[in-house]
C-alpha cells in the first residue's frame, strides 16, 4: 500500500523553495494556492534570541481588505481572534501580519501552521459579494444552535506526522453517530482540498478508531464537482450546505 503521508510530504519538500532575501530573513514560497492561484508564502526571521518568527509578512489581511473584506466591526474583529486563536498564531496589529514566534526545533510544525492560518482565515472570511451578510463560519454556528447540536469548536490534534491539525467544529459520539470532526470549506478548490485530506489522514494514521472527518461545503456559487467527489476517495463525507436541512442527522 502506497504510504499517502510520505508521499505527500515528499510532494511538500519537493516543492518548496526558499530566498535569503537579508541574513537571518527567508522567504518560503509553498505549493499551496490562494484563491489567485498564486503560490503561498511565509517568511522566517532568525530573531537572534534562540528564537525565530514564523509571519505573513501582511498578505492575508492586506489581500482581504483589497477584496472589500475589512475587520471593522466588533463582530468580525471577535471571529478573526477565534481563528488566530484556534491556531496558535498571534497578530501583529501594526503590521497587520499573522505570525508566530518559536526554537528551532519546532519550526516545521509552526510554519504548517501559519501557512495553515493564512489559507483558513483567507477562506472563512473572504466575502465574494457585498450582499452576503454573515460570514460562513458564523451562519454554521447559528445553524448548529437552531438545532440545538451540541459542538466544540477548535480542537487541534497532533498527527503522525508531528504536525497539529485544527478542525473547525468537533461533535461528540452517541448512539447513532462516532465523534465526527467538521471542517469549512468557503471556496471549493483543488488546493484547499488537499491540505483537507493530508490533514485528516495525518490525523486517522495517529489516532486510529472509527472518527469520521465531514467537509460542509458552501455552494452558494458554482463548485468543482471533481474536487467535492475526490473527498469520498479517503472517506470524508462532504456536504453541502445547501442541503443542510435534509443531512441534520448527520450531526445530530
Amino acid at each position: 500500500m502506497i504510504d499517502h503521508i510520505d508521499n505527500y510530504l515528499k510532494w511538500l519538500k519537493d516543492n518548496m523553495t526558499q530566498t535569503e532575501i537579508e541574513p537571518g530573513l527567508c522567504e518560503i514560497t509553498t505549493p499551496f494556492l490562494d484563491r489567485h492561484n498564486d503560490y503561498t508564502q511565509i517568511y522566517v526571521k532568525d530573531m537572534h534570541d534562540g528564537l525565530f518568527k514564523v509571519s505573513d509578512g501582511g498578505y492575508t489581511l492586506a489581500d482581504l481588505s483589497m477584496c472589500g473584506m475589512d475587520f471593522n466591526t466588533p463582530k468580525r474583529k471577535e471571529l478573526l481572534q477565534q481563528s488566530l486563536n484556534r491556531l496558535g498564531i498571534k497578530l501583529d496589529e501594526k503590521q497587520e501580519a499573522l505570525y508566530a514566534e518559536c526554537s528551532k526545533s519546532e519550526l516545521p510544525s509552526i510554519q504548517h501552521r501559519v501557512i495553515q492560518g493564512m489559507l483558513d482565515i483567507n477562506d472563512m472570511f473572504y466575502l465574494s459579494s457585498p450582499n452576503i451578510k454573515s460570514l460562513f463560519f458564523e451562519e454554521v454556528k447559528l445553524f448548529f444552535d437552531s438545532h440545538e447540536i451540541y459542538y466544540s469548536e477548535g480542537m487541534s490534534v497532533m498527527g503522525k506526522s508531528g504536525f497539529s491539525h485544527t478542525y473547525h467544529f468537533v461533535l461528540q459520539r452517541n448512539k447513532r453517530n462516532p465523534q465526527r470532526f467538521i471542517n469549512l470549506m468557503n471556496t471549493v478548490s483543488r488546493s484547499n482540498a488537499e491540505r483537507i485530506i493530508f490533514s485528516w489522514g495525518d490525523t486517522k494514521e495517529a489516532r486510529g478508531n472509527d472518527e469520521k472527518l465531514i467537509v460542509l461545503i458552501n455552494d452558494s456559487q458554482k463548485i468543482n464537482d471533481s474536487v467535492v467527489a475526490s473527498f469520498r476517495q479517503y472517506d470524508i463525507s462532504p456536504l453541502l450546505w445547501s442541503d443542510r436541512e435534509a443531512n441534520v442527522k448527520a450531526f445530530a
